[in-house]
């Protein structure tokens, strides 16, 4: 991890210079945006929605089984006289209950369920556009940031803002405590 301030009387030039010096990295993220854009965006959309209509559709059928599950139990014995038909009905008077139709059933559903919301959180991520550079931003937003992209460069002509948000910018609470947690665990590598 590289940190750089670079600094020069005002009016000298700074924002072109590092116009010029970022320039490079402002394209790549162009490229990874437009790339992004075409390409994976629209395929982890309609990933997602399949996902989420097979959630639906899982949910749904659940809730069919345990429904009918629930009037076979609540359904009137009619059958009880004949001993045949009572020992069938005492049978799905004793199946499992609305609550549960079963532990295997429950943990069928429930192992779909999860593996279908875990692959729900990988599409989901490429929902996240890519991005390079960021300016003036505090350090909950740019860890945020960081979380969805290693490669990030925090970068603007004007140190200044950065210089602030370590000496206490976004600190409501005691101007005393540097923000500056995110960019000491970046420099780290934490």
């Amino acid at each position: 991890n590289l940190f750089v301030v670079s600094v020069a009387k005002s009016g000298d030039g700074k924002s072109q210079v590092m116009n010029y010096a970022l320039r490079p990295i402002q394209e790549h993220e162009d490229e990874l945006v437009a790339r992004w854009k075409n390409d994976i965006l629209p395929n982890a959309l309609a990933t997602k929605d399949l996902i989420e209509l097979e959630i639906s559709q899982l949910k749904s059928d659940y809730k069919a089984k345990v429904k009918k599950a629930d009037q076979v139990r609540k359904a009137p014995d009619e059958g009880l006289a004949d001993d045949t038909a009572g020992s069938s009905a005492a049978e799905s008077m004793l199946s499992p209950g609305p609550a549960d139709l079963g532990d295997e059933e429950r943990g069928i559903v429930s192992a779909k369920l999860a593996e279908l919301h875990k692959r729900l959180a990988q599409v989901e991520l490429q929902l996240v556009q890519p991005r390079l550079l960021v300016d003036d931003c505090n350090p909950e937003k740019m860890a945020s940031l960081m979380a969805h992209s290693p490669y990030l460069v925090s970068a603007t002509p004007e140190a200044r803002k950065a210089i602030e948000v370590l000496l206490g910018r976004y600190s409501s609470k005691d101007k005393d405590q540097p923000a500056d947690d995110v960019f000491v665990k970046a420099y780290s590598g934490d």
